[in-house]
């Protein structure tokens, strides 16, 4: 199988969603209406920039083709892109 670089610059791209994911620790989930939270975080989500992570982390030179919003979720995706290189 030959491997080609896109563009010269990334061996792979992907076009897709970024997301923020909440992410809850609860005691017990068999009541619905009354659920105790015992921590919580909050992380970048999304399949196209898990992926990519993924694959970078293996080795291949990535990129990905999304919409970021100008708010605190957005923020927080970026800065998590740049920590990552």
């Amino acid at each position: 199988m030959e491997t080609r670089r896109l563009g010269g610059k990334f061996d792979v791209i992907r076009l897709g969603m970024n997301c923020v994911d909440c992410i809850l620790k609860v005691e017990s989930v068999e009541n619905l209406n009354r659920v105790s939270i015992l921590d919580w975080t909050i992380q970048r989500g999304g399949k196209a920039s898990t992926a990519m992570v993924a694959a970078a982390r293996l080795g291949a030179k990535t990129s990905v083709i999304t919409r970021i919003g100008q708010d605190e979720a957005g923020e927080l995706i970026i800065s998590e892109f740049k920590s990552m290189g």
